[in-house]
This record gives C-alpha cells, sequence and structure tokens, in this order.
C-alpha cells in the first residue's frame, strides 16, 4: 500500500513540476525492498527524472545498471529455494516461467526503455563513436545487405521496438504510448545517423516517425501538421471532424499523452530542419521552422519548456542563410531562456560564431562577451564532449580576429599559436568521439589556411581535400565553397596557375548553386521574414 501511495505522489509531483519531491517519492519506494520488476521500473522512472532535469549522469548509470541486476540476481536464488525432492519440477517451471517472463510485454517495455536510456545518456556524454558502430562482419551480413550499414544501437532499438508491437494485450509497464516510442525511437535514429553525414537514412526515419506520432494524435483528435495536412492530420479549424486546433480543446485526461507526442512531433520536425540544412535544402528548412512555429502556436502552454528549441531553429536557418543579426539574436534568446545547462553554453558558442562571421570592427569584442567565461577555459567549465568541441572552435575564431594590444605583432603569434591548440583539440573530438562530419568540415576549412601561413602547403591541401569530399558527400555546400576559396589560395600561392583555374571555375559554379538556393529560401518573402523575427 505504502509503495503504491509513493508511487501515485512521485507521478503527482512529476507532472507538477517538482522534480526534487518526486525522486524523494521514489528512493522512499525503494527503501520498502519492492519486488524485483517494481524496483527495476521505479529506478528506471529515476534515471529518467534525473536525465531531465539534472546532468547527474553517474547516478543515472547507476540507476540503470541495478534495474538490470536486480531481475539477475534474484533470477539466481531460485534453485537454492527448491529441495532436493522438487528440485527437478522447480527447475523445469523456471524455464518455462523464465521463457514466459521474456516474451511479455512488460518485459520487452522495460528493455526497450532501458536501450533508449542507455543511448541518450551516451548521446549527453557525446559518445557517437559507440553509438555509429557498425555490427561485424559475417557471411550473413553481407556489404549488400541493409543491416549491415546500420549502427548496432539503431539495429537493437529497431527490434526492441518490433518485439513491443507484436506483443500481445496490454503491457503492466508502460513509459510511454506505442506511437510515442517509436516516435522517440526513430528520432534516436535519426541524431545518431546526423553526425556521419548518412542524411537520406536519418530522413526516412524521421519520416515514419512523424507517420506514427500523427497517428497518435488523429487517435486523440489532434491536428498535427499546419493546416491538418500530413500524415495524422485533419481540419486545423477546430470545426470539421470535431478535430481540437488549439490545446483548451484536448479532453483533460489525453493532456499527457497529447503533450508527449506533441513534443516528439517538434522534435522530429527539428530533427529534419537539420537534415535539410545540411543538404543546404533551405526552403525545404524554412518549411519546418515555420511548421514548428504553427504548432507551438496552437500549444503553448504543452509545449512552453520548448521555447528555446525554437530560437534554435530559427538561429539555425538564419545562420545557414546568412541573416547574422538575426542569428545571433535568436541564439541569445535560447541562451537566455533554456534551463538545459547544456543546451545554454551550445547557444553562447553559436552566437559568438555567428558574431564573428557578421564582421565589423566590434565583432570580436561582442564575440567574447556573448561566450562569457567559455572564452578562457572551455575545458574546465563545460564536461559535455560537443559543447566543449563548440566552445574551443568559438574562442579559436575569437582569437583569430582579435587585434592587437601594445605589441600587435607579438600578441598574433600568440593568438594564432593558442588558437591553433584550440581548434586541434576541437577537431580531434569531432572526429573520435562526436562523428560530426559536418563540425569536421568546419574546422578544417578553419584550420588549413594556418597550415598555408605556417608554409606547410601538403598538409593545407590535405585538409581542404579531406573537407571538400566530406562537405560534397552530405550536400553541403556551405562546406564546399568554404573549402573550395581557401583551396584556390593555396593554388595561387604556390603559383600553381592551371589547378588555381580549375579550381576558380569549380569554385564559380557552386557559388552559383549556393545563391540560386539563397535565393529559392527567400522566394517565400512572407514565410521567410516571419522565422527570422519568430519570437523577437
Amino acid at each position: 500500500m505504502a509503495f503504491d501511495t509513493l508511487q501515485l505522489l512521485a507521478a503527482k509531483f512529476s507532472l507538477d513540476g517538482h522534480p526534487l519531491q518526486a525522486m524523494k517519492c521514489l528512493e522512499a519506494s525503494l527503501s520498502l525492498s519492492p519486488m524485483p520488476a517494481d524496483a527495476a521500473q521505479v529506478r528506471l522512472r529515476a534515471a529518467r527524472l534525473l536525465l531531465q532535469h539534472t546532468t547527474n549522469l553517474a547516478e543515472v548509470k547507476q540507476h540503470l545498471q541495478k534495474a538490470a541486476w536486480t531481475s539477475a540476481v534474484r533470477r539466481s536464488l531460485v534453485p537454492a529455494l527448491g529441495t532436493e525432492g522438487v528440485i527437478t519440477a522447480v527447475g523445469e517451471a523456471l524455464q518455462a516461467g523464465g521463457e514466459e517472463v521474456h516474451d511479455s510485454p512488460a518485459v520487452q517495455q522495460v528493455k526497450l526503455h532501458f536501450n533508449v536510456l542507455q543511448i541518450i545518456y551516451a548521446i549527453r556524454l557525446g559518445q557517437y563513436d559507440q553509438l555509429v558502430k557498425l555490427p561485424e562482419p559475417s557471411k550473413d551480413n553481407a556489404p549488400s545487405n541493409p543491416s549491415a550499414s546500420t549502427p548496432v544501437a539503431i539495429t537493437t532499438l529497431l527490434e526492441l521496438l518490433g518485439a513491443v508491437a507484436a506483443s500481445e494485450g496490454a503491457a503492466a509497464y508502460e513509459w510511454l504510448p506505442l506511437e510515442a516510442q517509436e516516435g522517440l525511437v526513430r528520432l534516436l535514429a535519426s541524431t545518431i545517423l546526423r553526425g556521419p553525414g548518412k542524411v537520406k537514412p536519418a530522413l526516412a526515419h524521421v519520416s515514419q516517425g512523424l507517420t506514427a506520432v500523427d497517428e497518435g494524435l488523429r487517435r486523440l483528435g489532434v491536428a498535427a501538421a499546419r493546416g491538418g495536412g500530413g500524415p495524422g492530420g485533419g481540419d486545423s479549424s477546430g470545426g470539421g471532424g470535431g478535430r481540437p486546433a488549439t490545446e483548451q480543446e484536448v479532453h483533460h485526461a489525453d493532456v499527457w499523452v497529447a503533450r508527449a507526442l506533441l513534443v516528439l512531433r517538434l522534435l522530429l520536425v527539428e530533427s529534419r530542419l537539420q537534415l535539410h540544412l545540411l543538404q543546404s535544402d533551405y526552403p525545404s528548412a524554412r518549411g519546418d521552422v515555420a511548421e514548428n512555429a504553427e504548432l507551438y502556436g496552437r500549444f503553448p502552454l504543452l509545449l512552453e519548456a520548448l521555447r528555446p528549441s525554437l530560437h534554435m531553429q530559427a538561429a539555425l536557418y538564419a545562420h545557414a542563410v546568412g541573416a547574422w543579426g538575426a542569428a545571433v539574436a535568436h541564439y541569445a534568446a535560447a541562451a537566455g531562456a533554456t534551463t538545459d545547462p547544456l543546451a545554454e553554453p551550445q547557444a553562447r558558442c553559436l552566437a559568438a560564431m555567428a558574431r564573428v562571421a557578421q564582421g565589423g570592427p566590434d565583432a570580436a569584442g561582442e564575440g567574447m562577451t556573448l561566450l562569457g567565461d567559455l572564452y578562457g577555459a572551455p575545458a574546465q567549465r563545460v564536461a559535455d564532449c560537443c559543447e566543449r568541441a563548440l566552445a574551443q572552435a568559438a574562442g579559436a575564431l575569437l582569437r583569430l580576429g582579435a587585434g592587437g594590444g601594445d605589441d600587435p605583432q607579438d600578441e598574433a603569434r600568440a593568438a594564432e599559436a593558442k588558437a591553433r591548440v584550440m581548434l586541434g583539440k576541437a577537431l580531434k573530438s569531432a572526429h573520435e568521439r562526436l562523428h560530426s562530419h559536418q563540425l569536421v568540415t568546419q574546422l578544417l576549412n578553419t584550420l588549413a589556411p594556418l597550415r598555408l601561413d605556417a608554409s606547410d602547403v601538403s598538409g593545407a591541401t590535405q585538409m581542404l581535400t579531406s573537407s571538400f569530399t566530406l562537405a560534397r558527400a552530405m550536400g553541403d555546400l556551405n562546406g564546399q565553397v568554404a573549402a573550395l576559396g581557401v583551396l584556390q589560395q593555396v593554388h595561387i600561392a604556390t603559383h600553381q596557375a592551371d589547378e588555381a583555374a580549375q579550381t576558380s571555375n569549380y569554385l564559380a559554379r557552386k557559388k552559383a548553386d549556393l545563391a540560386a538556393r539563397l535565393a529559392a529560401a527567400e522566394a517565400d518573402a512572407a514565410e521567410h521574414s516571419a522565422v527570422l523575427s519568430w519570437g523577437l
């Protein structure tokens, strides 16, 4: 009785926005020595709360490990409970029960939840090197087999999701509605694939996730997409078909499920936006931001926690199309509004980078102001690998752009040396841990001129060749233009007239392609302007 009461109190505190009180209830329920299945469920809920509201990843890992250990230890004690006369019967019953439990809906749900939390934990630590691992080659896993090129983490998630979907009857343990579970799995899959530049399969996962989420919303009578279009959409006017247009019309009993689905929809479209930007598909990216802004406008209370995310989406679009002022404003707004200790430094770093790109005599000084204490010692200020790499890159750009003092030449040399070290560290993290091809491309394009200044022509050329290859594979036109521009400088500086002419012609074609795509982004002037000014 006490255990159930504490669980209800924890759920109430969590819904009311009191995570600390919810954690105290969960910890108290664990002290009651509950049954193994109940203990595992409580620990998973505790891990989820910690991930949502703290950066205490060590305690998250401890809860996840104990959830797995509890079941294994209790099962190992079962043979000791049998007597000599019934030990055979106990063994047979245990084997049959084990098979039954292994296939039960509740166990499949726990396994999926456990794996999802592990992947979120790895993403927060920047351990993409673990997430992008491919299966070991085998006879059944030939290169032509699609699963051979799919990371093991994604394959495992999809297999567990299939087992959950195939389970008959309602599970005693359900952490999210089935449609939301698929939406979250597809979101994680697209996130894992985006770093290595696998845009097409990532977009496919986003599409499947949106289909599942929209189906869940349709069951609740909620129109998902703009104008009720898209999968699972309906009449967004709130009239025809009785589909509610705003959160006030969502039935109170459906609010929690509706919020989970709406949050996932917004995050899936955000992932699609990032993939479209990676492909330099600016009109589609503009539409993604507008779609999420419209969804937020209809459900402002349910989606209030994601307002900083909307600013980041508008900022990324503005950054990509060269609207530097809007990009800086949105990054700053996101940094000021977020309560996420990892998202705040990321927004500040990107704001500083956008201000440097904007140029002007005050660019370096204002960039340093935006970066704040991250400028001095990013490794100590930021523990997360991704944010630390961004802070190092932003700090390096500011050092390269800062003017000298009493002895400009000596200060410039010292700043360049420090910047080179910081860029090298950021590149190592981006390549070895984050597996972010876009960040690697940008860092190589920044490091190459420094190599050229140091008379390392071969090193600069290799960097630019690698950068261009990665950018072309992703469809990143900005990255290609930047790499070709510096490569042309290398050819001119080394008096390679033929290579310089070829690079110049190729660069001109890429610039024309980029200009056409930027013009297409601005073709819908009203939507373009609305995205750039959203919430400012």
